[in-house]
């Protein structure tokens, strides 16, 4: 996941270079993610993208989960309906 934090880091410092350098003509001072003093951003980004993890794996075991519910539910019924028999 690590690949992933990078490039995001480096789409969205590309990102600001360009309006950098479109807007203010290459100031520096008005940087947000590569100012000298603000280092910690592409760390916090790091953390974010590392803790986020991938939303279709976490839909997928869900929804695995509730095939298991629903087939558990059919047992039972099943169950009842052989004991009542």
């Amino acid at each position: 996941m690590l690949l992933c934090a990078e490039s995001l880091f480096l789409k969205l410092t590309e990102y600001e270079q360009t309006g950098i350098d479109f807007y203010t003509n290459n100031d520096k001072k008005q940087a947000v993610l590569t100012h000298p003093n603000h280092e910690e951003y592409e760390q916090v980004v790091t953390e974010m993208t590392e803790n986020l993890g991938n939303p279709y794996k976490q839909i997928i075991l869900w929804i695995k989960r509730e095939i298991y519910d629903l087939e558990g539910l059919k047992e039972t019924i099943e169950s009842v309906k052989t004991i009542e028999k």
